[in-house]
């Protein structure tokens, strides 16, 4: 018999989700309220320090239904080589600093750094950052009460190895930040350490477009979309959310809607579903869907099928 386990629940290919950074309950709330009628869900990677405004109870019932990944404390960039030159003794005056330098903070190892955009920044040592992350790691499990998977880069992948070899060690999947569009024929993550979103606002409708009329390869597909709620109430395009939840919310017969680690988690039961002459082991914690000689079969959570019985049932 012949067994193609590529499917999503739903026995679809596509999977689909978002990844929101830097956490914002007013247009968090309005993203929210955008996606969840069309049955879009994703992860908000949220900073340690983000969560010290309201409490535990205010963000578990605010991104209830969401995935939630590390976005570090306090949204920190890595030192780099040439940082330390920048360095200096002098008093931080956010009204009279120098954009050039790099000021030293209460925390031995971290300082202030002016970013691109203007504002000054939180950058630390290589040491400093995985405590940085760890210290984050304990405030999201504090308040979330469950395990958080996943690591996001604030401002992108840093140049360290101490912190990325940290990152593989304590998180199953670390995402980077650019867009990859179809560039991977939207295949899953080859590399959990270093993967990204496919769109952003101001190309989302578009990459989707290519997304929906991928034709089916045989193989699991992945499609995320980023990368602020803020995003679009600053580019003034909260237009573009909505014409995307029209067009791709609520097409289950197409999509599989879940939160990132979700995904990642589905994609590895199936890898691991072992098929032999007499039957299909299923070992992992989730029902798998596949097809059995085209006929539609579930394979529950820590169980195995026998092809005996499949042909009984077909």
């Amino acid at each position: 018999m012949t067994v193609d386990k590529n499917y999503f629940p739903g026995w679809v290919r596509k999977s689909m989700t978002f990844t929101i950074d830097d956490g914002n309950i007013r247009l968090d709330r309005r993203f929210i309220d955008t996606v969840k009628p069309y049955g879009i869900k994703g992860t908000f990677n949220l900073p340690g320090a983000y969560l010290n405004n309201y409490t535990p109870e205010f963000y578990r019932e605010f991104y209830r239904g969401y995935g939630i990944a590390n976005h570090c404390l306090n949204h920190p960039f890595v030192m780099t080589e040439s940082d330390y030159a920048a360095i200096t003794d002098e008093p931080f005056d956010s009204e009279s600093a120098d954009p050039e330098r790099i000021y030293k903070t209460e925390r031995e190892g971290m300082y202030l750094k002016r970013t691109r955009s203007g504002w000054w920044s939180k950058s630390a040592e290589d040491k400093v950052y995985c405590e940085l992350a760890s210290e984050a790691q304990e405030c999201l499990v504090e308040v979330f009460e469950r395990k958080i998977p996943g690591f996001v880069w604030p401002y992108g992948e840093q140049n360290s190895d101490e912190v990325k070899e940290y990152l593989r060690n304590n998180f199953s999947s670390v995402r980077k930040t650019g867009i990859v569009s179809d560039s991977t024929g939207f295949a899953m993550p080859a590399d959990r350490y270093a993967w990204s979103y496919n769109a952003a606002h101001n190309c989302l409708n578009e990459v989707a477009k290519l997304y929906d009329d991928y034709a089916d390869d045989g193989e699991l597909k992945f499609f995320a979309f980023g990368v602020h709620s803020h995003d679009f109430e600053n580019g003034k395009c909260w237009d573009v959310l909505e014409r995307f939840v029209r067009g791709y919310g609520n097409r289950h017969e197409d999509f599989y809607y879940a939160d990132v680690d979700t995904i990642f988690e589905y994609e590895d039961a199936v890898k691991a579903l072992n098929v032999t002459e007499e039957k299909i082991i299923n070992g992992s914690s989730v029902d798998l869907y596949v097809k059995v000689d085209g006929a539609r079969i579930i394979i529950p959570a820590a169980s195995e099928v026998s092809f005996h019985d499949i042909r009984k049932e077909v």
